[in-house]
């Protein structure tokens, strides 16, 4: 049973996607709300027809069979036959789905989980225009059909999603109505903000990401035994071979090994999938690191390690990242660690960050996010 000043908040993010990034945000903020002395669960929600297909008669069948296809991987049957049909191989989705028991979920999905306070965040829940057997269209996103007493986002993001394009699809309406239902509005970058101002017609507050705050890089990870290196890390093959050799010759110019760390990329040394809770211990072992990801800049920003970034934008239609980049950066003081051409990977990277400032606004921002959570993080609790 809880102690009466104690909570059971739920989280609702983005815990079910394979990578390191997904994993330890969540893990960042669950940390951060047990050190308020309140327990955590996370609550999984269900993904609608995607709104660029609303009223498609086959993307609504696709949408589903989804449904029923996640359902049945999480029961106990498709959790047995699964394991039968793999045996003791190692894939990599149960490498990146390794450390689940430390955010306590398993396979079986939990919907609708009754709480005090449900936290929607970090990480882009807000992002519904993306396509995805775990994200995309999701009112519950956005706290529709919430079982808590009180409901509240901590720094969620729109990613590439703008008001603009929220309108072209007639959604703007309902998303707004449903942020307007929130206690406490938090999201983590600019774009957010301006997409919130303008659904809701009032300003949320901007936080930092939980891995930037919530001081997970101090813990006693899983040591990397690995040394003489340079990381390259992004989604799969998202480096062209140009970036990847221009890499790969600064890293042999400096006597290192290019380790393509999580995802494979066209031109590497070597390619290293760890565990989730190796990941930062990668980082703060290696010399540099080349990124193109949001997550990637933070775990070089948290280890002090030197990087650059590759901002990304519009691709087929899939969007970019250069604005959730940009305002990390420039909010961190970071600016100068945009790579806009390849050519200049050397010199950026020999010019050393500075950590000091980005350490002094992670601090203040820090105690921001804790009083933030802790404001809506109040009176009694869940019984047993």
């Amino acid at each position: 049973m809880l102690r009466r000043n104690n909570m059971l908040v739920g989280i609702m993010t983005m815990h079910r996607v394979p990578n390191y990034g997904s994993f330890l945000q969540a893990y960042s903020l669950k940390r951060m709300i047990e050190s308020l002395g309140h327990q955590v669960v996370f609550v999984d929600y269900h993904i609608e027809p995607d709104i660029l297909h609303k009223g498609d008669i086959k993307e609504t069948l696709r949408c589903e069979m989804r449904q029923v296809g996640q359902w049945f991987k999480s029961s106990s049957l498709g959790h047995s036959i699964k394991k039968a049909l793999k045996g003791d191989a190692v894939s990599s989705r149960s490498v990146m789905f390794s450390c689940d028991d430390m955010l306590g979920i398993t396979d079986r999905r939990h919907y609708n989980t009754k709480c005090d306070v449900l936290v929607i965040g970090s990480d882009e829940v807000f992002n519904c225009l993306q396509l995805g057997s775990n994200i995309g269209y999701s009112l519950e996103l956005f706290g529709r059909r919430a079982n808590a007493g009180k409901v509240i986002s901590y720094a969620a993001s729109f990613g590439n999603t703008t008001y603009e394009k929220l309108d072209h699809y007639g959604v703007a309406r309902e998303i707004g109505d449903c942020l307007n239902c929130f206690e406490g509005v938090s999201v983590r970058d600019t774009n957010s903000v301006d997409t919130v101002s303008r659904l809701t017609g009032k300003a949320p507050i901007m936080h930092l990401d939980p891995v930037l705050v919530g001081g997970v890089e101090n813990e006693d990870w899983s040591p990397c035994n690995e040394s003489g290196f340079m990381i390259l890390y992004g989604y799969s093959f998202r480096f062209t071979e140009d970036e990847c050799r221009e890499a790969l010759e600064f890293a042999h110019s400096h006597g290192l090994e290019l380790i393509a760390l999580g995802e494979d990329q066209p031109v590497r040394d070597r390619h290293i999938r760890c565990r989730p809770d190796q990941v930062l211990p990668y980082f703060r072992a290696a010399d540099y690191v080349l990124t193109d990801t949001f997550h990637g800049s933070i775990f070089s920003i948290v280890t002090h390690t030197p990087f650059v970034t590759i901002p990304r934008g519009d691709r087929n239609g899939q969007g970019g990242n250069v604005q959730k980049l940009t305002s990390l950066l420039d909010g961190l003081n970071l600016s100068d660690r945009r790579l806009s051409s390849i050519d200049k990977l050397g010199k950026v990277l020999e010019i050393k960050p500075d950590f000091e400032s980005s350490d002094k606004i992670r601090s203040s921002e820090s105690l921001r996010s804790l009083n933030y959570l802790r404001s809506y993080l109040s009176n009694g609790g869940v019984a047993e």
